[in-house]
């Protein structure tokens, strides 16, 4: 079984870090260590559409690479990664998508199970209004907002108040 790593919140795995623009390339950098390596594949869609699979090719001994160009559209790109190895003459197909925390990623068995990671494609930066750097903004929410106990009878009452205030400094 091969060793994956691949990481998008490291820019040697994902260039640039974060969301991407729209009508710009991102680089994935993925490293694959095994006896043999047939091939390593990122497959790529946009929200509802079809997937597009691409050959990475080699970087270094244990890097395979490629790019993507955002040019469908803004909105939620999802990604993961197929790597074809071959192991005592038998070829094995991996798929290496994102764990529920994030980061560093996790092999699946089969390409129903695996997950994708998201990258967001948007169209022009926005810039925040300079009152709205130097604000300070206060956030109260209630421990909780309706009564659980299937009576309707509040066991132990207590004032709930949601308060939402900014003030200027």
């Amino acid at each position: 079984m091969a060793v994956i790593r691949f990481n998008p919140w490291k820019i040697t795995h994902k260039k640039p870090f974060g969301a991407v623009k729209e009508n710009e390339v991102a680089t994935f950098t993925i490293e694959v260590i095994a006896e043999k390596i047939m091939a390593v594949y990122l497959v790529i869609h946009k929200d509802f559409q079809e997937e597009k699979v691409i050959t990475m090719k080699k970087k270094e001994e244990t890097q395979f690479s490629c790019e993507y160009f955002f040019n469908q559209q803004i909105g939620l790109y999802y990604y993961h990664f197929v790597v074809q190895t071959q192991e005592n003459g038998k070829t094995l197909t991996e798929y290496y998508g994102p764990t529920k925390k994030g980061g560093e990623g996790q092999k699946f068995s089969s390409s129903e199970a695996v997950w994708d990671y998201q990258v967001t494609c948007y169209k022009e930066e926005e810039k925040a209004p300079e009152w709205y750097r130097e604000g300070i903004f206060y956030q109260i929410f209630p421990d909780r907002f309706a009564n659980g106990n299937p009576d309707q009878i509040i066991n132990s009452p207590q004032k709930k108040f949601l308060y939402l205030c900014y003030r200027r400094r």
